[in-house]
């Protein structure tokens, strides 16, 4: 009898979990403005038992330097800092699962970032616009997919070392 020789599996292993692409979101400060209201909300939209609204976003509008315009139509950017309580409680961020700390959206001409940070934070971040030591946001984002992309750490800066960037 001729022993048939055993098969083998031709399915490759997986070496864990994949890898996802960062890519580095740099936006050049044109131009900013922080608004402020305080309110009382309309009765039976305070579902987290806050009856009133806070609304203290910073905005900022700025010139898109990366990704090259190859990959992001875009030329201008709108950011939007949202500052958030529960991320100024230490003690309570130990509970926290993060995926991001902010969303970028891009369709077309369109570029828009949403970044969430400590309130108590956004003290300081407005004393360094006031006094115009900020220039720019440096974002790390995973890679856009359908024109999202979920952001991994940003950091505000007064001056840009192209040699802590990757190249583009």
């Amino acid at each position: 009898m001729n022993a048939l020789p055993k098969k083998t599996s031709t399915r490759k292993k997986r070496g864990g979990r994949p890898r996802v692409e960062r890519i580095y979101h740099v936006i050049e400060f044109v131009d900013w403005d922080w608004d402020y209201m305080f309110g009382i909300e309309p009765p039976g939209r305070f579902s987290d038992g806050d009856p009133y609204m806070d609304y203290r976003h910073l905005h900022i509008r700025g010139k898109l330097l990366r990704p090259t315009a190859i990959s992001i139509k875009a030329s201008i950017a709108e950011v939007t800092c949202f500052p958030d309580d529960r991320l100024s409680d230490l003690e309570g961020r130990r509970k926290h699962q993060p995926k991001m700390v902010g969303v970028i959206s891009h369709r077309g001409k369109d570029y828009q970032v949403n970044l969430h940070l400590p309130d108590d934070a956004l003290a300081l971040v407005l004393q360094m616009m006031i006094a115009n030591r900020y220039r720019y946001v440096v974002i790390e984002a995973e890679k856009s997919f359908r024109g999202e992309a979920l952001v991994r750490h940003f950091r505000f800066a007064g001056s840009l070392d192209e040699d802590d960037l990757p190249k583009a």
